[in-house]
Order: structure tokens, then sequence, then C-alpha cells
């Protein structure tokens, strides 16, 4: 299944829930106004599709990851005011 938002420039929220990230085929360009953004997996959450997600949302202020969470880094999120992480690490 591929998840498209480009045409989305305004949005500002997006929350995904999937059974399993791995499925989808994501495409975020021109995200730059999303401000919040819930990631809720029911297995693990994969680092290199954690990190392009992030990779492609400079202004995020609010981050919520729920699963099973792998290795990620939050280096280029400058703007993050909350974060909410629920699951468990691997």
């Amino acid at each position: 299944m591929k998840i498209n938002i480009e045409g989305l420039s305004s949005l500002e929220a997006l929350y995904l829930g999937v059974q399993t990230a791995e499925a989808y085929s994501f495409s975020f360009r021109n995200s730059f106004s999303l401000k919040s953004f819930c990631l809720k997996v029911s297995g693990t959450i994969d680092e290199q599709i954690l990190t392009e997600f992030l990779d492609k949302m400079p202004n995020i202020e609010q981050l919520s990851l729920k699963g099973r969470l792998s290795h990620f880094s939050l280096d280029n999120l400058y703007n993050l005011k909350n974060l909410s992480l629920n699951g468990t690490l691997n």
C-alpha cells in the first residue's frame, strides 16, 4: 500500500496506525508544515523507516511513537517540544 501526503502541504498533524510499516510505501515530500506526528505500529518500528519519516519532517514539535522501538535518532528535530514513547525497546 502506498501512502502519499505530498499534496497536503498545509497539513499540521498526522496519525498513522499500521500493522507493520514494512508493508507500506510512504511519500512525505513537502510536509514541512507538519508539527504533530503519531506513528503506531503493532510490531517493531523499523529504524530506517522512522529515520526517513523524521528527516522529511524537520518542524515536528510533538512526536508520539507507539510500538516496539529499535534504535533511532532525534538529532535533526530542533523544534521538538513534546516526545511520547510508548512500547518496548529492542
